[in-house]
């Protein structure tokens, strides 16, 4: 197994667990943002059928008035800070890296889309002009809340009455020299425990194709506290 030799590798795949999100935050129900709070997780990566494993912390920092929005500091893995900017109650951007979260409240709607990119399935050939990473190809999820009280029972314990997100789109990328497409699928299943945020991620892309490799991505709390 290859451990993460760099940083950069573990914000990257955790920016990509986040796209394109907003959370409801429902006095931060679901994503607690008081200056203080962290979370360690575990997370394994497989793309070419290797495996990569490697920790993320995440630190909440506090926060500060812009005029009369409220922005929240959060500090990643990488030491870079990412500004939080509320409104309302929900997550209006986040800014610091590429990353936009947008979450629809709960109570408001079960179903939203969100914009996201293939990470993880990969062509098997080593060509540039095969490669699918390297391009960034975007691809549209539809997420909804499938269910609104899921036990979930992990090493660190059992997490009572979570939100389980899933979500799934579908899109065709070129393979062998650009002779054929191919269709490939992402789902993703987030759940969220109430007081603590995100506990477990997975999201899989997977293609029936002899050119491509599916890939897959899980990400596990460990830890988390706060002052």
């Amino acid at each position: 197994m290859k451990r993460a030799a760099y940083p950069f590798l573990a914000i990257a795949a955790l920016l990509a667990i986040l796209y394109g999100r907003t959370f409801y935050l429902e006095g931060d129900k679901w994503f607690p943002l008081e200056r203080g709070r962290w979370w360690l997780y575990d997370a394994e990566r497989v793309v070419l059928d290797e495996q990569e494993n490697f920790r993320v912390v995440v630190n909440n920092l506090g926060s500060y008035l812009d005029g009369s929005v409220r922005v929240f500091r959060q500090r990643w893995q990488n030491r870079r800070d990412l500004a939080l900017t509320i409104e309302d109650g929900q997550v209006l951007r986040r800014t610091g890296s590429q990353l936009s979260i947008v979450v629809p409240k709960p109570q408001d709607q079960n179903t939203w889309q969100v914009s996201s990119h293939l990470g993880l399935v990969e062509s098997k050939t080593f060509a540039r002009q095969d490669r699918l990473r390297i391009r960034r190809i975007p691809i549209t999820l539809e997420k909804r809340i499938a269910e609104r009280a899921v036990n979930l029972s992990m090493p660190t314990g059992i997490f009572e009455s979570c939100l389980l997100i899933e979500g799934i789109g579908i899109t065709h990328v070129p393979t062998d020299r650009g002779n054929s497409r191919t269709e490939v699928t992402v789902t993703t299943q987030e759940w969220f425990a109430p007081g603590i945020g995100l506990v477990r991620y997975r999201r899989d892309e997977t293609a029936d194709s002899p050119f491509l490799i599916s890939g897959r991505e899980v990400w596990s709390l460990t830890e988390f506290g706060g002052d």
